[in-house]
């Protein structure tokens, strides 16, 4: 039986064949009077046609209407349709089984419309597995692990369970965050640099925009080996030129990434160390895998490209034990050697980054073993930090500040919510140095400081 897994997402598709074949394309698609082109043909010209170009079918996967239908494309089922029979036409000679990795919010209406076209088009799907099943294969010892999904406008954030094998515990979606923002956020350095350097804007015109974007991932590339670089564009016979950094770029992007590297610190445990999936396009964001790992105790796990559609491939023999029809497989048993984090240095990462005081106002507060207590109202015979009563939306207990297993976490104990760095606290999080604690309105800022000196 020759066995094909294919991973669906609304960034790309892609496949690992058994005999050692694979393949991927974008999954978006372009809309002509005479139907649908797909993949590369359809991004290259996604900035200069926009009305016609399509990328959120596959999340969105439903029998909705397009705005602007095209020969036999009338809704986003049809656009998903046609890509997965080309694909079908193109690689599915000889495949007698195919595993599909699916996004993890995917609702069983678009598993059931999915399963519909694949029946459609004679496609022999066996499982359905959610993406960030598929793609963990191996355990990590006494640690927490976490897994980070990039769509297009969506990300994932995955707290994964390894009990006997992964399957997804948590999911936190990071609306409006996914790989187009940080994409548009990368042009948009590229075209300041251009207007720093010529006066001129690449993104006036649809065309050189277009250009500047098929541009980008060899700019990237190129920045991150040599540092610097000269960008070049050629406009209506005239050739501009601007210089472009790599640092400049990453402290960019790191800026747009808090949403993502918040929600991270929310959720990694104050416990344990933290093992973190990364995808590979995540990975190639300027500075983001960086700023990941140095978070205190967490240690970033690259994945492979079509990691999810090659862990698919590689477990097919579990599969063939299923029974009854196609449904969802919501736990995978691990295949590869299990990763024991070093323990210590996770710990002594976070000892290294674990504030001393807290500023408020002009007043420094000592933390340490103490609870440190915020709020309205002292709590009697403990430490606090009362909070001025000028400032609304602040409880009597709001939050609190203590030291578990040797480090400092916040705690939310209000009704109105705590914001860690402007991103509202869940749970327990760890705190480092530089961080802003937030609060009420008008808004109370607490930042924390390490203190630093020669020893007396």
């Amino acid at each position: 039986m020759s066995f094909l897994g294919l991973e669906i997402g609304d960034v790309t598709l892609a496949a690992i064949v058994a005999d050692g074949g694979s393949f991927s394309t974008p999954a978006c698609a372009l809309l002509e009077p005479t139907g649908a082109v797909y993949g590369e043909e359809a991004r290259s010209a996604a900035r200069s046609r926009p009305g016609f170009f399509h990328d959120r079918y596959w999340s969105n996967l439903a029998e909705q209407a397009l705005r602007r239908p095209a020969a036999g494309m009338e809704t986003l089922a049809d656009l998903a349709h046609g890509q997965l029979q080309s694909l079908w036409n193109e690689h599915g000679e000889g495949i007698s089984a195919v595993g599909c990795a699916v996004p993890v919010d995917w609702q069983r209406e678009q598993l059931a419309l999915f399963l519909g076209i694949a029946e459609e088009l004679c496609i022999p799907v066996t499982h359905l597995v959610p993406m960030p099943v598929a793609a963990t294969r191996r355990a990590c010892a006494d640690s927490q692990l976490l897994h980070v999904e990039a769509g297009r406008y969506t990300t994932q954030l995955c707290e994964m369970s390894q009990d006997g094998g992964a399957s997804v515990a948590s999911t936190l979606a990071l609306d409006g965050f996914g790989l187009a923002a940080l994409e548009r956020s990368s042009a948009d350095y590229f075209a300041r640099c251009f207007l720093e350097h010529s006066r001129f804007d690449p993104m006036y015109d649809a065309d050189c925009e277009q250009l500047l974007y098929d541009r980008m991932p060899v700019w990237i590339d190129t920045l991150r080996r040599d540092g610097t670089l000269q960008l070049t564009l050629e406009q209506r016979g005239n050739e501009f030129t601007a210089r472009a950094s790599y640092s400049e770029l990453a402290d960019r992007q790191r800026a747009r990434c808090q949403p993502l590297i918040q929600a991270v610190r929310n959720r990694a445990s104050a416990s344990t160390p933290c093992a973190l999936q990364l995808t590979a396009g995540l990975a190639t964001v300027p500075g983001l895998a960086e700023t990941l790992a140095d978070i205190a105790g967490c240690e970033v796990l690259v994945l492979e490209p079509a990691a999810a559609a090659r862990g698919l491939t590689e477990r097919r023999e579990g599969f063939a034990a299923g029974a009854g029809g196609v449904g969802l497989t919501e736990k995978l048993p691990f295949d590869q050697a299990t990763l024991h984090l070093d323990m210590e240095r996770a710990l002594a990462t976070r000892a290294g980054q674990m504030p001393t005081h807290m500023l408020a106002g002009d007043q420094v507060y000592r933390l340490g073993k103490t609870t440190l207590r915020i709020g309205a109202e002292a709590v009697e015979g403990g430490y606090n930090l009362v909070i001025d009563s000028r400032h609304s939306g602040v409880s009597r207990k709001h939050c609190s500040v203590e030291c578990v297993n040797g480090q400092l976490t916040l705690s939310d104990h209000s009704r109105f919510g705590t914001r860690l760095n402007g991103h509202k606290v869940t749970g327990a999080v760890v705190l480092q140095a530089g961080d802003v604690i937030s609060m009420g309105d008008p808004v109370c800022e607490l930042r924390l400081l390490s203190e630093t000196g020669p020893a007396e």
